[in-house]
């Protein structure tokens, strides 16, 4: 009866409170508890009696996989002391030692803002009696941990465990204490501005980006598009996709371009073979055979005569002339000829919409001035010792060859950035990535973005609220010296850091 009175009251809890425990940003924890072990309580109508139960210690690994789940290895010593045999006699198989290691998942609802968690947990269970008899069980039961500290939490624990051995399913019931491995903004205060500051800055959508600077705060999407998404994933923000589903380059609007001859698909004659948009898509034999081809000779064989063609001599899908990155921008007046851009930008990108194109934009995911890089104005009032440990920091980041993957002797690094963000509470920080040019573009591009945003999950795990973290990448477009020399590559491969106040 005593037992079922403890699942009804862990029952309850579990139903009454709100959470905070093991989250995103502390993701690993440490448990050690005392426990109580029942195996009177199915077996034996002694329920009055407090001697039915033996003791045992616990200690747990348990790693946080999301906001509502926990999967953790509990390690358990213990004392069995079983239930008297249908003749009375006390005295079988009594004080056993037992180890036992289990694998259980946890089902949590965590929400930052409160400090208590109730969870459900379920796994399976290996255990040994006197190191010789083994038993595999389920365990089943209920918890809470309660914040005492910044770090520490109160655990409370009940389960049934099913055993498949005879005679041997019980219950656990343990108390202690459970660590979260990892560093949290000092005595919780940090913890609090930062909700504050989410409090005072709606975000509707849930984007993590306030609603003050998200261009669609309606609909959840990415910060290298100021909140807006990218349904298709082809860098193109839906608000400005012509064919938001469908993945295809800025020439054609957003929409699919199957020969890659800048003319869409959907407006393409001849959609499977390189074409001119001077002859609706179709190549110059298909377009002479059929009368398309109008205006006299075509030295280069564009489709352009040489009456109209701006580089009669080098054949071209823009005016007569070439186009490398389709972005509708002749080569000869590209500013970015290897990057995708917009035409009234001179085929260049401006991601934050302050008028300075993204390869000369220190910080082009955030509006600035010209006469900051186009960063903030208000960055200026960073210290300059902390502005000069964030430039060493550019450099010091490193990555394994070719991906998104920190090196272990970048963590202290990000550590100490960490820092430096926690002691400016009312300041935001920017990373962009840049690669050197060995590679594609595009790929260069991508990995630039995914390195930026490596360190942007970083240091979100060290308890810095993402709201006040942003993200880009430049791949090659910005280098800060050239690229003929590997020491040359290797200063134009960084990761930049911008802390600035709004």
């Amino acid at each position: 009866m005593k037992n079922c009175l403890l699942f009804f009251c862990m029952f309850m809890l579990f139903i009454v409170t709100s959470v905070n425990s093991q989250n995103p940003f502390n993701p690993n924890a440490i448990v050690g508890k005392k426990l109580f072990i029942d195996h009177h309580s199915l077996q034996s109508e002694r329920f009055s009696e407090f001697d039915k139960f033996t003791h045992g210690f616990e200690l747990a690994y348990v790693r946080n996989i999301s906001r509502f789940i926990n999967i953790g290895f509990p390690l358990k010593v213990g004392v069995i002391n079983l239930p008297p045999d249908e003749t009375g006699n006390t005295n079988i198989d009594n004080n056993l030692t037992m180890l036992g290691l289990d694998g259980v998942v946890q089902l949590q609802w965590w929400r930052k803002k409160n400090f208590i968690v109730p969870y459900a947990v379920a796994g399976v269970g290996f255990s040994m009696e006197d190191f010789e008899k083994t038993n595999f069980e389920v365990p089943m039961g209920l918890g809470i941990n309660a914040r005492l500290f910044p770090n520490i939490y109160l655990n409370v624990q009940s389960e049934f465990r099913y055993a498949m051995a005879e005679n041997r399913s019980n219950f656990h019931h343990g108390i202690g204490l459970m660590y979260l491995l990892g560093k949290t903004d000092s005595d919780g205060l940090e913890d609090a501005k930062d909700l504050l500051a989410e409090d005072l800055q709606p975000d509707a959508d849930g984007d993590g980006i306030p609603d003050d600077a998200d261009v669609c705060p309606d609909i959840a999407g990415l910060a290298v598009f100021l909140g807006c998404p990218d349904t298709d994933s082809d860098g193109i923000a839906d608000k400005d996709d012509d064919c938001p589903e469908e993945a295809g380059s800025p020439v054609t609007g957003g929409c699919p371009d199957t020969d890659g001859d800048g003319v869409a698909d959907t407006e393409d004659e001849c959609p499977e073979e390189v074409g001119s948009l001077a002859h609706k898509g179709c190549p110059l034999e298909i377009a002479d055979s059929t009368g398309m081809l109008e205006g006299g000779p075509d030295n280069d064989g564009d489709g352009v005569p040489n009456a109209e063609d701006e580089c009669p001599d080098a054949a071209g899908s823009v005016r007569g002339c070439p186009d490398t990155d389709a972005d509708g921008v002749p080569d000869k007046d590209d500013a970015c000829p290897q990057l995708a851009g917009k035409v009234e930008l001179r085929g260049c990108l401006d991601s934050d919409g302050d008028g300075i194109i993204d390869s000369e934009d220190r910080c082009s995911t955030i509006a600035g001035v010209p006469s900051n890089g186009g960063c903030p104005e208000s960055a200026s009032s960073v210290t300059t010792e902390t502005r000069a440990t964030l430039e060493s920091a550019m450099h010091m980041v490193q990555f394994n060859f070719a991906s998104a993957t920190l090196k272990n002797e970048s963590y202290p690094i990000l550590d100490q950035i960490a820092d430096i963000v926690l002691s400016y509470p009312d300041h935001y920080l920017n990373i962009t990535g840049h690669t050197d040019d060995v590679g594609s573009e595009r790929n260069n591009f991508k990995l630039s973005v995914k390195r930026a945003q490596a360190c942007h999950d970083y240091l979100m795990s060290r308890g810095i609220a993402k709201h006040r973290l942003s993200y880009g990448g430049y791949g090659e477009a910005s280098p800060i010296t050239d690229n003929d020399t590997e020491e040359g590559r290797a200063m134009n491969r960084r990761t930049e850091f911008i802390l600035y106040k709004r």
